[in-house]
């Protein structure tokens, strides 16, 4: 895999547009991205739309626990904020604070891969940069050999500045 698309899932003209991108992953996204009052109508799409090339993958992040469920949609489940190892064997670990980088190592043995989440990350550390964090997510997928999966590009407009996080990421991520 190398490029993930993130979508709200209660955004059907917006899930429409995405369908057509050659992105080798689809994200339905419960969580950030769809208010608490919308999580019904974003369940309804992820039942609703396949993925239209044989070759994507459809995703979803859920918001919690009560939506692993949804595997039964999906090819796999995002777990948001993963801080221990609590999650379905299928699921990719979203790791997003200081406690998720510190068992990042435990965590990426229970799961397909880890998703760094830089922007939760730095309001949960107040920090300025996740040069270290984004290592050690690195480190902790490449030594439980599964996948490493770099943070999302929030900028969608720096078509300059999203060229150069993928640059950065291609060095040592499997994906972006």
């Amino acid at each position: 895999m190398r490029s993930l698309l993130f979508v709200p899932a209660h955004r059907e003209d917006l899930i429409e547009k995405a369908l057509k991108s050659e992105a080798d992953a689809l994200i339905f996204d419960l969580e950030d991205s769809c208010p608490e009052k919308f999580h019904a109508k974003g369940i309804e799409n992820i039942k609703k739309y396949p993925t239209v090339f044989p070759w994507q993958k459809k995703f979803v992040r859920v918001r919690n626990s009560n939506d692993w469920y949804l595997t039964d949609y999906c090819d796999s489940i995002i777990n948001p904020k993963t801080e221990n190892i609590l999650i379905p064997d299928n699921s990719f670990a979203l790791i997003e604070s200081a406690r998720g980088i510190m068992y990042s190592g435990t965590i990426a043995e229970c799961c397909k891969g880890l998703i760094f989440g830089n922007e939760d990350y730095l309001a949960d550390t107040g920090c300025s940069d996740y040069s270290f964090a984004r290592g050690m997510v690195v480190n902790a997928a490449k030594a439980a050999g599964v996948l490493a999966i770099d943070s999302v590009f929030v900028d969608i407009k720096d078509n300059t500045g999203f060229e150069a996080e993928c640059d950065k990421a291609y060095i040592f991520f499997s994906s972006q």
